[in-house]
């Protein structure tokens, strides 16, 4: 058996399609609310998720409300992630979802299900709802 390892770069804008088609679509079923951490930042395109130049900063991060999930006070779970978050969720759907999700994302052939895969492997580690 031959073992072979492969870099693979995965740009801002890669990260930015898979976001968009996450959050007006493919996730919206859970990921009820997103917005953006720091507030500080001017952006060139709108929505916030759809500029690449977000990802620049290494303290950006987004804030979504988990509908889904419900505290004890009957109150919508909200999850933090940041670059190292969807690195981690991108490495996971490398190893995990290689022959379907990660071949639509590389070869930017993705849908509403890759992005929704993406999304919740970057804020669980794991896919849980879908």
């Amino acid at each position: 058996m031959i073992e072979i390892t492969t870099v693979q770069k995965i740009t801002n804008q890669d990260i930015v399609d898979q976001l968009i088609t996450a959050f007006e679509g493919g996730s919206s079923y859970w990921a009820v609310e997103a917005d953006h951490i720091p507030k500080d930042i001017e952006f060139k395109e709108k929505p916030w998720y759809a500029d690449p130049t977000f990802w620049d900063r290494p303290d950006a991060r987004i804030v979504i409300t988990d509908g889904e999930d419900i505290d004890e006070d009957e109150k919508p779970k909200t999850h933090n992630i940041g670059l190292k978050d969807i690195k981690q969720g991108l490495e996971l759907m490398s190893k995990n979802y290689f022959d379907t999700h990660w071949t639509a994302i590389v070869t930017e052939n993705g849908d509403a299900i890759t992005a929704d895969v993406f999304l919740q492997l970057a804020v669980f580690g794991e896919v849980r709802y879908g």
